[in-house]
């Protein structure tokens, strides 16, 4: 039992390393055996803007499983421009029409986000169950719960029909450019 215990805590407040990479303690704490599916660094015109891994409790890729994704800024950016580009991105991925329902999804974004700044991390924990909770810096700053709009926003990196597609192809293993 004292074993138990202690063995917890020193997961509750560190962080260990799998695959040469640091796995955070919210990634631990929230997926049993996390593993690295594939990382990416995101290059846009030349610029450093983060860098992706996605972590899963399954050695291949499922939205049936827990995963996670974790980014790494390289630069900053303000909350009102992480939420407006998270819509123009699941607008055009989802072919989303009603201006209604893209109202309602930044409304939801603006609870949840915060300023990034260069070298800080972000890390959504998506459950087929829960939907996701988003991670600033260690710290959960909310959750998604609605199961359709949970989706909308992993999908921003995950979807076929990403901006980034090769991004897409190698942080779901189906590339090795990591």
């Amino acid at each position: 039992m004292l074993k138990t215990i202690f063995f917890s805590l020193i997961l509750l407040f560190t962080n260990i390393k799998a695959y040469g990479q640091e796995i955070h303690q919210e990634i631990l704490q929230n997926i049993l055996s996390p593993n690295l599916i594939g990382q990416y660094d995101l290059k846009v015109i030349g610029l450093n803007v983060y860098n992706i891994k996605l972590w899963s409790q399954n050695k291949k890729f499922s939205y049936n499983d827990k995963f996670a994704i974790e980014i790494n800024y390289k630069m900053n950016f303000s909350r009102e421009n992480l939420a407006k580009r998270s819509i123009e991105e699941i607008k055009r991925i989802q072919n989303i029409t009603d201006q209604n329902e893209l109202i309602v999804y930044h409304r939801e974004f603006m609870k949840i986000f915060l300023d990034v700044k260069k070298g800080d991390c972000k890390v959504a924990i998506f459950s087929p169950l829960n939907g996701v909770e988003l991670f600033y810096n260690h710290k959960s700053v909310g959750k998604i719960t609605e199961p359709k709009l949970a989706r909308y926003f992993v999908d921003i990196w995950l979807s076929k029909n990403s901006s980034y597609p090769k991004m897409t192809k190698t942080i779901l293993g189906e590339s090795n450019d990591y």
